[in-house]
This record gives structure tokens, C-alpha cells and sequence, in this order.
């Protein structure tokens, strides 16, 4: 179909944004934890996560969110849905 054909080769993307950056405004529910907190004990990205939290459960954590943020389920969703050809993922 020749009315098709440019959409064919355009991108069209969707961003998987707080899953390997942690931004608070993204992925507010990993950091209700640290309400009330002043600066010594209050996470504002992932490194102060990492810090605030220490390394076991700062581990601990990011592997459960990691592993339920985006699923392959829900990639293979996107990519079977025809309306995405391209993810963003910030790093």
C-alpha cells in the first residue's frame, strides 16, 4: 500500500523510563520510603538509593523493580501491536 509505505519506515518509540535511571517523579513508589528524611537518609536518584539503603537492600530492591518494571511480556506486547518499532531506554 503505497499510503502505507512511509509509515513503514518511520520510528515510533516509547520510552522505558525509570527502569534502569531511578528519577523519583518517574518511579515515586521506590522512594515513599524515604518521606520525612532529611538529607543524610533521604534518596534522590540511584546512587543515594544505593547509599541511604546500603548494599543488600539496595540490591534487593532494584532487582525486584528491574525485574517488574518492563517485562518481556510487555515488550513482546509492544512489538506485537505493530505500533511500536523501537525502545528508548535511558541509561
Amino acid at each position: 500500500d503505497k499510503h502505507a509505505s512511509p509509515f513503514n519506515t518511520q520510528i515510533r518509540g516509547v520510552n522505558i523510563g525509570g527502569w534502569m535511571v531511578l528519577e523519583p517523579w518517574l518511579t515515586p513508589s521506590l522512594f515513599y520510603q524515604f518521606l520525612g528524611g532529611d538529607e543524610t537518609n533521604t534518596a534522590m536518584d540511584h546512587f543515594s538509593f544505593c547509599e541511604v539503603l546500603g548494599p543488600e537492600e539496595g540490591n534487593k530492591q532494584l532487582r525486584r523493580h528491574w525485574e517488574s518494571w518492563v517485562t518481556e511480556d510487555i515488550v513482546k506486547q509492544l512489538a506485537q501491536s505493530g505500533a511500536v518499532n523501537s525502545l528508548r531506554v535511558p541509561v
